[in-house]
């Protein structure tokens, strides 16, 4: 079962997200608020899966992949960005910035689950 790290300024969407991929048999989900927090997080830990918002303060998510896939271990983690925006060229950025998908939020917990599987992840509805 995949460990997953959301990184959100809103406390809700992390909560949501949270509550869903336990749900789906994630055996662990970190949450956090910031780009800072969480290469902090990934520099201890090492999730499986990654959810980062676009827009938040100090370090937008774009800048947050990058980072992340310039450290030594920052190939490894699946990264999804996870956002509102549905604008192409935001979307190709991210995966031009190193994002292996794009979910548009809010998200159905049954599109969350195919892209999970799609992945390589192995979880349940």
């Amino acid at each position: 079962m995949p460990t997953c790290l959301i990184v959100d300024d809103d406390g809700i969407i992390r909560r949501i997200m949270k509550v869903m991929l336990l749900h789906l048999g994630c055996s662990r989900v970190w949450e956090v608020a910031s780009g800072p927090e969480a290469l902090a997080l990934f520099g201890e830990s090492s999730p499986d899966m990654i959810f980062v918002d676009w827009v938040m303060p100090g370090m937008n998510g774009l800048d947050l992949i990058r980072k992340i896939r310039a450290l030594p271990k920052g190939n490894l983690p699946k990264i999804v960005m996870f956002s509102s925006e549905s604008d192409i060229n935001k979307i190709n950025k991210s995966f031009d910035a190193g994002a292996d998908d794009y979910l548009m939020k809010p998200t159905d917990i049954d599109v969350l689950l195919r892209r999970i599987q799609n992945m390589g992840f192995l979880v349940s509805g």
